[in-house]
């Protein structure tokens, strides 16, 4: 009983050291963790003069473990990101919570739109989303994230 424990401590031991190797590797990637992120809702793909908006901002945030996260406008939202190269990004698809109020439409197409994104800009105050070299998503940065 006792050397299998032993072997379960090492290995727990071992594994924590390679997970925090990978975790800091990633934290070295990303300038968007502990900021939130809010979309400015002029640039979102598709917009119409006529939706209605939402009553809460639609908002990006990235953690340390490259999880994304936010408010769609009504809804909550998460997913992941994947860093792969300088400036080079992968949204994974993202899951929501499911309300209903004003402003899904701009949710709708913040949603799909995410997705889309490959490439991301800091300059300045500004975070840009990019597809193909051209902007998706505009961001301006909100208050510091709660890590």
């Amino acid at each position: 009983m006792r050397k299998i424990f032993l072997s379960l401590a090492g290995a727990a031991v071992t594994g924590g050291m390679l997970l925090g190797g990978c975790q800091s590797a990633s934290d070295s990637q990303s300038p968007l963790t502990g900021t939130v992120w809010i979309l400015e809702q002029d640039s979102l793909p598709g917009r119409q003069a006529n939706w209605e908006k939402p009553q809460q901002p639609i908002t990006l945030v990235v953690d340390e473990a490259d999880r994304v996260s936010g408010c769609a406008g009504v809804n909550r939202y998460f997913g992941s990101v994947r860093f792969t190269g300088d400036n080079q990004l992968q949204f994974s698809q993202m899951g929501s919570t499911r309300m209903a109020g004003p402003g899904l439409q701009y949710e709708s197409a913040y949603l799909q739109a995410l997705p889309q994104a490959d490439s991301y800009q800091v300059s300045g105050d500004r975070l840009t989303l990019q597809d193909g070299g051209q902007t998706l998503l505009q961001f301006t940065p909100g208050k510091k994230a709660v890590e």
